[in-house]
């Protein structure tokens, strides 16, 4: 007699060497967001889109997120070019 468990593990084992779990994809979104708008206004229209069901609310999430970190960049290098022209006038001073 053969043990149907071990035979059901050993065929789950064998499918998912020939056949391997299907990932979920989500579709490219084509997205115009407004050229001299701030970071803001770019995050509000992302929250439109996805409103709209236009946009999958992961990928609203996503893009948002990316909207922050390039806001972060932006509030560095601001933050490098004050500090440069502190020390510059500093040592137009000494």
């Amino acid at each position: 007699m053969v043990n149907t468990r071990w035979n059901s593990n050993w065929k789950r084992y064998a499918w998912s060497k020939v056949l391997p779990p299907v990932k979920a994809i989500e579709q490219a979104v084509e997205l115009q967001l407004p050229d001299g708008g701030t970071l803001t206004v770019k995050a509000s229209a992302v929250l439109s889109v996805a409103a709209a069901v236009e946009l999958a609310p992961t990928q609203a999430a996503q893009l948002i997120t990316a909207l922050a970190t390039l806001a972060k960049i932006a509030e560095i290098g601001e933050l490098a070019a004050r500090i440069t022209s502190l020390e510059e006038k500093q040592n137009d001073n000494s």
